[in-house]
Protein backbone atom coordinates (compact mmCIF):
# COMPACT_ATOMS: atom_id res chain seq x y z
CA UNK A 1 0.00 0.00 0.00
CA UNK A 2 2.72 2.25 0.60
CA UNK A 3 5.10 2.05 -2.45
CA UNK A 4 2.20 2.71 -4.77
CA UNK A 5 1.75 6.56 -3.12
CA UNK A 6 5.26 6.59 -2.80
CA UNK A 7 5.51 5.91 -6.42
CA UNK A 8 2.76 8.07 -7.47
CA UNK A 9 3.99 11.74 -5.23
CA UNK A 10 7.05 11.01 -6.65
CA UNK A 11 5.81 11.33 -10.34
CA UNK A 12 3.96 13.97 -9.31
CA UNK A 13 6.18 16.40 -7.25
CA UNK A 14 9.22 15.04 -9.78
CA UNK A 15 8.24 13.89 -12.86
CA UNK A 16 11.65 13.96 -14.62
CA UNK A 17 13.36 11.88 -12.12
CA UNK A 18 12.44 8.83 -13.35
CA UNK A 19 12.18 8.25 -17.06
CA UNK A 20 8.77 6.51 -16.96
CA UNK A 21 8.22 6.60 -21.18
CA UNK A 22 11.49 4.14 -21.03
CA UNK A 23 10.87 2.04 -17.73
CA UNK A 24 7.42 1.53 -19.07
CA UNK A 25 8.64 0.61 -22.36
CA UNK A 26 11.23 -1.61 -20.91
CA UNK A 27 8.61 -3.36 -18.85
CA UNK A 28 5.97 -3.92 -21.10
CA UNK A 29 9.03 -5.81 -23.40
CA UNK A 30 10.08 -7.67 -20.48
CA UNK A 31 6.91 -8.70 -19.56
CA UNK A 32 6.08 -9.78 -23.52
CA UNK A 33 9.14 -11.81 -23.59
CA UNK A 34 8.11 -13.54 -20.06
CA UNK A 35 4.44 -14.28 -21.00
CA UNK A 36 5.56 -15.78 -24.60
CA UNK A 37 7.85 -17.70 -22.70
CA UNK A 38 5.72 -18.98 -20.64
CA UNK A 39 2.89 -19.56 -22.78
CA UNK A 40 5.77 -21.70 -25.33
CA UNK A 41 5.97 -23.72 -21.23
CA UNK A 42 2.94 -24.49 -21.29
CA UNK A 43 1.97 -25.58 -24.42
CA UNK A 44 5.30 -27.82 -24.81
CA UNK A 45 4.04 -29.47 -21.14
CA UNK A 46 0.77 -29.88 -23.08
CA UNK A 47 1.69 -31.43 -26.00
CA UNK A 48 3.82 -34.10 -24.43
CA UNK A 49 1.18 -34.42 -22.11
CA UNK A 50 -1.46 -35.59 -25.08
CA UNK A 51 1.28 -37.65 -27.01
CA UNK A 52 2.28 -39.67 -23.90
CA UNK A 53 -1.42 -39.87 -22.02
CA UNK A 54 -2.50 -43.15 -24.37
CA UNK A 55 0.66 -45.10 -23.99
CA UNK A 56 1.99 -44.27 -20.28
CA UNK A 57 0.78 -44.01 -17.26
CA UNK A 58 0.04 -40.74 -15.10
CA UNK A 59 3.59 -41.54 -13.49
CA UNK A 60 5.35 -42.05 -16.67
CA UNK A 61 4.38 -39.44 -18.19
CA UNK A 62 5.59 -37.23 -15.27
CA UNK A 63 8.62 -38.64 -15.40
CA UNK A 64 9.17 -38.47 -18.92
CA UNK A 65 8.38 -35.21 -19.03
CA UNK A 66 10.69 -33.61 -16.15
CA UNK A 67 13.47 -36.14 -18.31
CA UNK A 68 12.60 -34.34 -21.90
CA UNK A 69 12.33 -30.71 -20.01
CA UNK A 70 15.85 -31.27 -18.21
CA UNK A 71 17.52 -32.50 -20.69
CA UNK A 72 16.20 -31.49 -23.74
CA UNK A 73 13.80 -28.45 -23.48
CA UNK A 74 15.60 -26.54 -20.95
CA UNK A 75 18.54 -25.63 -22.75
CA UNK A 76 16.47 -24.37 -26.01
CA UNK A 77 14.80 -22.50 -23.37
CA UNK A 78 18.02 -21.11 -22.09
CA UNK A 79 19.05 -20.26 -25.44
CA UNK A 80 15.86 -18.79 -26.03
CA UNK A 81 15.82 -16.69 -23.34
CA UNK A 82 19.51 -15.54 -23.82
CA UNK A 83 18.41 -14.67 -27.30
CA UNK A 84 15.51 -12.46 -26.54
CA UNK A 85 17.76 -10.70 -23.68
CA UNK A 86 20.24 -10.29 -26.55
CA UNK A 87 17.58 -8.71 -28.41
CA UNK A 88 16.45 -6.01 -25.75
CA UNK A 89 19.30 -5.64 -23.81
CA UNK A 90 22.47 -6.58 -26.24
CA UNK A 91 25.34 -7.65 -25.26
CA UNK A 92 25.72 -5.61 -22.06
CA UNK A 93 25.16 -9.04 -19.35
CA UNK A 94 28.13 -10.64 -20.67
CA UNK A 95 31.02 -7.77 -20.40
CA UNK A 96 33.73 -10.17 -20.52
CA UNK A 97 32.95 -11.53 -23.72
CA UNK A 98 32.39 -7.93 -25.15
CA UNK A 99 35.80 -6.83 -23.78
CA UNK A 100 37.75 -10.00 -25.32
CA UNK A 101 35.58 -9.41 -28.74
CA UNK A 102 37.01 -5.75 -28.78
CA UNK A 103 40.42 -7.12 -28.39
CA UNK A 104 40.39 -9.72 -30.93
CA UNK A 105 38.60 -6.37 -33.51
CA UNK A 106 41.53 -4.42 -32.69
CA UNK A 107 44.31 -6.95 -33.76
CA UNK A 108 42.92 -7.49 -36.95
CA UNK A 109 42.00 -3.88 -37.51
CA UNK A 110 45.69 -2.06 -39.11
CA UNK A 111 44.81 2.23 -39.43
CA UNK A 112 43.55 4.45 -36.81
CA UNK A 113 40.40 4.85 -38.42
CA UNK A 114 39.69 1.38 -38.30
CA UNK A 115 40.48 0.96 -34.85
CA UNK A 116 37.81 3.65 -34.22
CA UNK A 117 35.00 2.34 -36.35
CA UNK A 118 35.95 -1.15 -34.33
CA UNK A 119 35.59 0.45 -31.23
CA UNK A 120 32.27 2.28 -32.26
CA UNK A 121 30.95 -0.82 -33.06
CA UNK A 122 31.92 -3.14 -30.28
CA UNK A 123 29.81 -0.55 -27.70
CA UNK A 124 26.80 -0.53 -30.32
CA UNK A 125 26.83 -4.56 -29.99
CA UNK A 126 27.50 -4.43 -25.92
CA UNK A 127 24.67 -2.09 -25.81
CA UNK A 128 22.63 -3.20 -28.25
CA UNK A 129 21.65 0.68 -29.42
CA UNK A 130 21.09 1.74 -33.63
CA UNK A 131 23.85 4.75 -33.14
CA UNK A 132 26.95 5.10 -31.29
CA UNK A 133 29.43 8.59 -32.55
CA UNK A 134 32.67 8.51 -31.35
CA UNK A 135 35.50 11.19 -31.27
CA UNK A 136 39.23 10.79 -30.22
CA UNK A 137 41.74 14.14 -30.33
CA UNK A 138 44.51 13.52 -32.38
CA UNK A 139 47.86 13.75 -30.58
CA UNK A 140 49.23 17.35 -31.95
CA UNK A 141 45.79 18.90 -33.09
CA UNK A 142 42.77 17.89 -35.11
CA UNK A 143 40.06 14.94 -34.00
CA UNK A 144 39.53 11.73 -35.33
CA UNK A 145 35.28 10.96 -35.58
CA UNK A 146 33.86 7.56 -36.35
CA UNK A 147 30.18 6.67 -36.30
CA UNK A 148 27.84 3.56 -36.23
CA UNK A 149 23.93 4.10 -37.65
CA UNK A 150 22.25 6.83 -38.21
CA UNK A 151 22.29 10.32 -35.52
CA UNK A 152 18.92 9.94 -33.99
CA UNK A 153 17.20 13.43 -32.84
CA UNK A 154 18.10 13.06 -29.21
CA UNK A 155 21.65 11.20 -28.02
CA UNK A 156 23.42 11.87 -24.50
CA UNK A 157 27.42 12.64 -24.67
CA UNK A 158 29.75 10.58 -22.55
CA UNK A 159 33.06 12.63 -22.17
CA UNK A 160 36.74 10.33 -22.70
CA UNK A 161 39.19 11.52 -19.94
CA UNK A 162 42.76 10.11 -20.27
CA UNK A 163 45.16 11.06 -17.42
CA UNK A 164 42.60 13.69 -15.83
CA UNK A 165 42.20 15.78 -19.14
CA UNK A 166 39.45 15.19 -21.85
CA UNK A 167 40.22 13.83 -24.92
CA UNK A 168 37.25 12.98 -26.59
CA UNK A 169 33.30 12.33 -26.07
CA UNK A 170 31.20 8.95 -27.28
CA UNK A 171 27.45 9.73 -28.43
CA UNK A 172 24.39 7.35 -27.61
CA UNK A 173 20.66 7.18 -28.22
CA UNK A 174 18.83 9.51 -25.32
CA UNK A 175 15.43 7.16 -25.73
CA UNK A 176 14.80 3.86 -25.86
CA UNK A 177 14.11 0.46 -24.53
CA UNK A 178 18.14 -0.17 -24.83
CA UNK A 179 19.57 3.81 -24.39
CA UNK A 180 18.84 3.70 -20.65
CA UNK A 181 22.55 2.87 -18.95
CA UNK A 182 23.11 1.15 -15.14
CA UNK A 183 26.04 1.88 -13.21
CA UNK A 184 26.88 -1.80 -14.44
CA UNK A 185 26.82 -0.50 -18.05
CA UNK A 186 28.46 2.74 -17.85
CA UNK A 187 31.61 1.03 -16.32
CA UNK A 188 31.23 -1.65 -19.37
CA UNK A 189 31.15 1.26 -22.09
CA UNK A 190 34.23 3.03 -19.87
CA UNK A 191 36.38 -0.38 -20.04
CA UNK A 192 35.27 -0.38 -24.05
CA UNK A 193 36.19 3.33 -24.51
CA UNK A 194 39.61 2.67 -22.31
CA UNK A 195 40.87 -0.33 -24.27
CA UNK A 196 39.58 1.39 -28.05
CA UNK A 197 41.10 4.67 -26.83
CA UNK A 198 44.45 3.26 -25.80
CA UNK A 199 44.82 1.29 -29.11
CA UNK A 200 43.93 4.02 -31.12
CA UNK A 201 46.40 6.61 -29.63
CA UNK A 202 48.80 3.69 -29.79
CA UNK A 203 48.19 3.26 -33.49
CA UNK A 204 48.72 6.89 -34.31
CA UNK A 205 51.97 7.10 -32.04
CA UNK A 206 53.32 3.83 -34.07
CA UNK A 207 52.39 6.54 -37.34
CA UNK A 208 53.63 9.50 -35.75
CA UNK A 209 57.06 7.16 -34.82
CA UNK A 210 57.13 5.61 -38.36
CA UNK A 211 56.98 9.53 -40.19
CA UNK A 212 59.53 10.40 -37.39
CA UNK A 213 62.10 8.43 -38.59
CA UNK A 214 61.21 8.98 -41.90
CA UNK A 215 61.56 12.90 -41.54
CA UNK A 216 65.22 12.00 -39.59
CA UNK A 217 66.36 9.65 -42.34
CA UNK A 218 65.59 12.55 -45.19
CA UNK A 219 66.88 14.99 -42.87
CA UNK A 220 70.38 13.25 -42.37
CA UNK A 221 70.49 12.85 -46.23
CA UNK A 222 69.72 15.93 -47.00
CA UNK A 223 72.32 17.46 -44.48
CA UNK A 224 75.01 15.12 -45.98
CA UNK A 225 74.14 16.28 -49.06
CA UNK A 226 74.18 19.69 -48.28
CA UNK A 227 77.98 19.44 -46.40
CA UNK A 228 78.79 16.83 -49.49
CA UNK A 229 77.89 20.28 -52.36
CA UNK A 230 79.48 21.93 -49.81
CA UNK A 231 82.74 20.03 -49.88
CA UNK A 232 82.93 19.34 -53.19
CA UNK A 233 82.22 23.01 -55.01
CA UNK A 234 83.24 25.56 -52.75
CA UNK A 235 86.41 23.75 -50.19
CA UNK A 236 87.76 21.04 -52.73
CA UNK A 237 87.95 23.30 -56.16
CA UNK A 238 89.07 26.34 -53.38
CA UNK A 239 91.91 23.85 -52.14
CA UNK A 240 92.94 22.46 -55.62
CA UNK A 241 93.38 26.38 -56.31
CA UNK A 242 95.62 26.82 -53.25
CA UNK A 243 97.85 24.43 -54.76
CA UNK A 244 98.01 25.44 -58.70
CA UNK A 245 98.90 28.98 -57.04
CA UNK A 246 101.64 27.70 -54.42
CA UNK A 247 103.07 25.37 -57.29
CA UNK A 248 103.09 28.92 -59.54
CA UNK A 249 104.69 30.34 -57.31
CA UNK A 250 107.46 27.83 -56.72
CA UNK A 251 108.28 28.40 -60.32
CA UNK A 252 108.25 31.72 -60.73
CA UNK A 253 110.65 31.44 -57.58
CA UNK A 254 114.07 32.30 -58.74
CA UNK A 255 113.45 33.78 -62.20
CA UNK A 256 110.82 36.60 -60.97
CA UNK A 257 110.63 36.53 -57.31
CA UNK A 258 108.52 39.64 -56.78
CA UNK A 259 105.98 37.83 -58.89
CA UNK A 260 106.49 35.06 -56.85
CA UNK A 261 105.91 37.14 -53.61
CA UNK A 262 102.85 38.58 -54.91
CA UNK A 263 101.64 35.34 -55.69
CA UNK A 264 102.06 33.99 -52.56
CA UNK A 265 99.88 36.72 -50.82
CA UNK A 266 96.82 36.09 -53.20
CA UNK A 267 97.21 32.40 -52.36
CA UNK A 268 97.45 33.57 -48.38
CA UNK A 269 94.45 35.89 -48.61
CA UNK A 270 92.50 33.05 -51.03
CA UNK A 271 93.35 30.41 -48.08
CA UNK A 272 92.06 33.09 -45.39
CA UNK A 273 88.89 32.49 -47.50
CA UNK A 274 89.02 28.78 -47.48
CA UNK A 275 89.22 28.71 -43.72
CA UNK A 276 86.38 30.87 -43.43
CA UNK A 277 84.42 28.76 -45.35
CA UNK A 278 85.48 25.78 -43.14
CA UNK A 279 84.27 27.58 -39.83
CA UNK A 280 81.20 28.57 -41.75
CA UNK A 281 80.70 24.82 -42.28
CA UNK A 282 81.63 23.94 -38.27
CA UNK A 283 79.12 26.58 -37.79
CA UNK A 284 76.43 24.85 -39.58
CA UNK A 285 76.70 21.92 -37.83
CA UNK A 286 77.02 23.32 -34.46
CA UNK A 287 78.24 27.11 -33.10
CA UNK A 288 81.69 26.56 -31.53
CA UNK A 289 80.39 29.10 -28.87
CA UNK A 290 78.36 26.58 -27.64
CA UNK A 291 81.43 24.36 -26.93
CA UNK A 292 83.78 27.48 -25.89
CA UNK A 293 81.35 29.48 -23.72
CA UNK A 294 78.06 27.33 -22.97
CA UNK A 295 74.07 28.73 -24.42
CA UNK A 296 74.33 31.78 -22.24
CA UNK A 297 78.36 32.82 -23.24
CA UNK A 298 77.49 32.28 -26.48
CA UNK A 299 73.91 34.13 -26.14
CA UNK A 300 75.90 36.85 -24.52
CA UNK A 301 78.49 36.85 -27.76
CA UNK A 302 75.76 36.97 -30.26
CA UNK A 303 74.38 40.03 -28.50
CA UNK A 304 77.72 41.94 -28.09
CA UNK A 305 77.68 42.27 -31.85
CA UNK A 306 74.39 43.41 -32.56
CA UNK A 307 73.62 47.16 -33.32
CA UNK A 308 70.67 47.53 -30.65
CA UNK A 309 71.02 46.49 -26.83
CA UNK A 310 69.99 43.28 -25.90
CA UNK A 311 70.12 42.17 -22.36
CA UNK A 312 70.69 38.10 -21.83
CA UNK A 313 68.97 36.88 -18.04
CA UNK A 314 69.17 33.72 -17.47
CA UNK A 315 69.15 31.75 -13.74
CA UNK A 316 71.82 28.70 -13.26
CA UNK A 317 71.02 26.56 -15.77
CA UNK A 318 71.71 22.41 -15.72
CA UNK A 319 73.80 20.38 -17.68
CA UNK A 320 71.43 20.65 -21.03
CA UNK A 321 71.76 18.20 -24.18
CA UNK A 322 73.47 18.92 -27.05
CA UNK A 323 70.27 19.05 -29.48
CA UNK A 324 68.17 21.32 -26.91
CA UNK A 325 70.99 23.69 -26.66
CA UNK A 326 71.70 24.25 -30.23
CA UNK A 327 67.85 24.65 -31.00
CA UNK A 328 67.85 27.28 -28.06
CA UNK A 329 70.91 28.84 -29.43
CA UNK A 330 69.23 28.77 -32.72
CA UNK A 331 66.04 30.08 -32.06
CA UNK A 332 66.95 33.32 -29.76
CA UNK A 333 69.46 34.15 -33.15
CA UNK A 334 66.80 34.02 -35.12
CA UNK A 335 64.37 35.75 -33.17
CA UNK A 336 67.05 38.21 -32.41
CA UNK A 337 67.68 38.91 -36.07
CA UNK A 338 64.14 38.97 -37.01
CA UNK A 339 64.20 42.12 -34.21
CA UNK A 340 67.23 44.21 -36.09
CA UNK A 341 65.96 43.60 -39.38
CA UNK A 342 61.91 44.02 -38.95
CA UNK A 343 60.71 45.15 -35.53
CA UNK A 344 62.42 49.08 -35.21
CA UNK A 345 63.04 48.25 -32.10
CA UNK A 346 65.29 50.23 -29.72
CA UNK A 347 65.84 47.29 -26.90
CA UNK A 348 65.61 43.56 -26.90
CA UNK A 349 65.95 40.76 -24.33
CA UNK A 350 66.58 37.09 -24.07
CA UNK A 351 65.24 35.09 -20.85
CA UNK A 352 66.29 31.40 -20.26
CA UNK A 353 64.95 29.63 -17.81
CA UNK A 354 63.85 25.94 -16.92
CA UNK A 355 60.69 25.20 -15.47
CA UNK A 356 59.50 21.98 -14.82
CA UNK A 357 61.88 20.11 -17.03
CA UNK A 358 61.34 22.52 -19.59
CA UNK A 359 63.51 25.02 -21.31
CA UNK A 360 62.26 28.62 -22.01
CA UNK A 361 63.64 30.62 -24.33
CA UNK A 362 61.59 33.95 -24.62
CA UNK A 363 63.16 37.10 -26.70
CA UNK A 364 61.25 40.55 -26.17
CA UNK A 365 61.43 43.81 -27.95
CA UNK A 366 60.07 47.07 -27.95
CA UNK A 367 59.07 47.79 -31.94
CA UNK A 368 55.83 47.80 -33.93
CA UNK A 369 54.78 44.34 -33.39
CA UNK A 370 53.14 42.05 -35.68
CA UNK A 371 50.41 42.20 -38.09
CA UNK A 372 47.73 39.45 -36.98
CA UNK A 373 46.63 39.23 -40.48
CA UNK A 374 49.92 38.83 -41.88
CA UNK A 375 50.92 35.26 -42.80
CA UNK A 376 54.19 34.14 -40.65
CA UNK A 377 57.57 33.90 -42.96
CA UNK A 378 60.33 32.05 -43.57
CA UNK A 379 62.40 32.92 -40.11
CA UNK A 380 58.87 32.48 -37.96
CA UNK A 381 57.98 28.87 -39.42
CA UNK A 382 62.03 28.29 -38.63
CA UNK A 383 61.51 28.96 -35.39
CA UNK A 384 58.51 26.81 -34.94
CA UNK A 385 59.98 23.82 -36.70
CA UNK A 386 62.66 23.92 -34.57
CA UNK A 387 60.60 23.58 -30.99
CA UNK A 388 58.66 21.23 -32.70
CA UNK A 389 61.58 18.98 -33.80
CA UNK A 390 62.56 18.42 -30.04
CA UNK A 391 58.45 18.04 -28.95
CA UNK A 392 57.85 21.78 -27.80
CA UNK A 393 55.82 24.57 -29.23
CA UNK A 394 56.43 28.24 -30.40
CA UNK A 395 54.13 31.08 -29.44
CA UNK A 396 54.40 34.56 -30.49
CA UNK A 397 52.12 37.64 -29.12
CA UNK A 398 52.25 41.48 -29.14
CA UNK A 399 51.95 41.97 -25.17
CA UNK A 400 51.63 45.47 -25.35
CA UNK A 401 48.32 47.09 -25.39
CA UNK A 402 48.90 49.62 -27.78
CA UNK A 403 49.89 47.00 -30.40
CA UNK A 404 54.19 47.66 -30.27
CA UNK A 405 56.56 44.96 -28.90
CA UNK A 406 56.84 41.40 -29.61
CA UNK A 407 57.13 38.25 -27.84
CA UNK A 408 58.73 34.95 -28.63
CA UNK A 409 58.42 31.95 -26.29
CA UNK A 410 59.86 28.49 -26.74
CA UNK A 411 59.17 25.97 -25.21
CA UNK A 412 61.95 22.93 -25.53
CA UNK A 413 61.27 19.62 -23.16
CA UNK A 414 64.65 18.53 -21.91
CA UNK A 415 63.81 14.86 -21.77
CA UNK A 416 61.33 13.16 -23.31
CA UNK A 417 57.77 12.60 -20.62
CA UNK A 418 57.90 9.44 -18.60
CA UNK A 419 55.63 6.43 -19.56
CA UNK A 420 52.57 5.35 -17.91
CA UNK A 421 49.62 3.74 -18.36
CA UNK A 422 47.11 6.05 -19.56
CA UNK A 423 43.79 6.38 -16.93
CA UNK A 424 40.90 6.48 -19.31
CA UNK A 425 37.48 7.01 -18.17
CA UNK A 426 34.03 8.01 -19.47
CA UNK A 427 31.21 9.39 -17.22
CA UNK A 428 28.10 10.84 -18.01
CA UNK A 429 27.38 14.48 -18.22
CA UNK A 430 24.07 15.66 -17.63
CA UNK A 431 20.79 13.89 -17.84
CA UNK A 432 19.92 12.13 -21.01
Amino acid sequence: MVLPGAAITVALVAPGLVPIGDLLARTLAWGGVAGVLLAVDLAVVALLDRVLAESLTRTQVVAVVLLLSALVYAPVRARAWALARRLTRGRRDAPYDVVAGLAERLDRAEGVEDRLQEVAHAVADALGVGYVGLEVERIGGGTWRSAVGARPAQVRTLPVHERGAEVGSIALPARGVRARLSARDERLVGDLVRQGVAAVRAAQLAEELQRSRHQLVTAREEERRRIRRDLHDGLGPALSGVVFSLESARLLLERDPVSAAEQVGATSRHLQEVVADVRRLVHDLRPPALDDRGLVGALEQLAEGCPLPVRVRAGQLPALPAAVEVAAYRIAAEAVTNVVRHAGATRCSVRLEVVAGVLEVEVVDDGVGVDPARPAGVGLLSLRERAEELGGSTTLTCPAADGHGTRVLARLPMRAAGSGAPAVTATPVGAP
